[in-house]
């Protein structure tokens, strides 16, 4: 990722600009995954019919477009923060080992029950560079389990796209 997209519309405009789409086979196992283990991340499903609806109607609009691959639907979800990938020796700054990641979870765990329930509005397509997806209007909410993961795990990877430049998707 060249540059950060810090605003809904920034992507989208980024986006429009692109040269190529880049497929599934790159999104799902990019350059920054490839040959590791599995990502690990922490995610709020999507599950309430009214917003699966939502997004079963955008993926409508936007399934005939060549390259366009959706997400099965068991992976709907809005991003919270991710975490890493989950090795048995740590040698990446954005690797940790299973106790790390035990004890990752377990301090999450505690951060986010205190986190009062929030409505989220799905709203327009987006885009990054490499993944379409649905806007999430929350008031800032999202961002600020993000930081609040952050601020009290220090031992979470930090990316460029984090809080305070998080975009709730």
């Amino acid at each position: 990722m060249d540059h950060l997209s810090t605003s809904f519309d920034e992507a989208w405009a980024r986006f429009q600009a692109l040269d190529s789409l880049r497929l599934v086979p790159d999104t799902l196992e990019g350059e920054w995954a490839r040959g590791r283990a599995k990502y690990m991340a922490f995610l709020v499903p999507v599950d309430d019919p009214a917003a699966r609806g939502h997004i079963s109607r955008l993926l409508g609009r936007i399934a005939g477009i060549p390259g366009v691959e959706p997400y099965p639907r068991s992976y709907w979800h809005l991003t919270v923060k991710g975490v890493g990938f989950r090795v048995p020796r740590p040698a990446q700054p954005d690797e940790l080992s299973p106790e790390t990641a035990n004890a990752i979870a377990d301090a999450a765990r505690d951060i986010l029950a205190r986190e009062p329930a929030f409505d989220t509005q799905l709203g327009l397509v987006s885009a990054f560079e490499g993944v379409v997806f649905a806007e999430a209007q929350d008031g800032g909410r999202f961002a600020a389990m993000n930081a609040a993961l952050l601020d009290n795990i220090p031992s979470l990877a930090r990316y460029q796209y984090d809080a305070p430049n998080f975009l709730p998707h």
